[in-house]
């Protein structure tokens, strides 16, 4: 993916897809962030749903920590443009919360 052309939300899918055979899996999640932050995305209103396919890797991988930290992200983006996916990162950050032994955060 060339760093020229805006992503798609299918070129995330391929990434967050290339994940589960990567040897280093932590990469595919930093270039999805990176896509996101940079606003390398070809429609801004994907950092959310990029933000939430790192989390979903870093989760994979039990790195909880990094995936709650991008699962907050998912959320705040979601809520910022009134995306429909908010339910999706607030339930995935929930059981992030519950799997971390926060269940009081998990149920707000």
């Amino acid at each position: 993916m060339g760093a020229e052309r805006p992503l798609r939300r299918d070129d995330l899918d391929e990434l967050s897809d290339a994940s589960y055979e990567a040897a280093e899996p932590d990469g595919i999640a930093a270039e999805l962030v990176a896509a996101a932050d940079s606003g390398r995305l070809a429609d801004s209103a994907d950092a959310g749903y990029a933000y939430l396919l790192a989390a979903e890797i870093h989760e994979r991988t039990d790195a909880l920590a990094r995936a709650l930290a991008l699962a907050e992200r998912a959320v705040a983006a979601h809520r910022a443009v009134g995306d429909r996916d908010l339910g999706r990162a607030r339930a995935f950050r929930a059981g992030l919360l519950l799997r971390l032994g926060r269940d009081q955060e998990a149920m707000v």
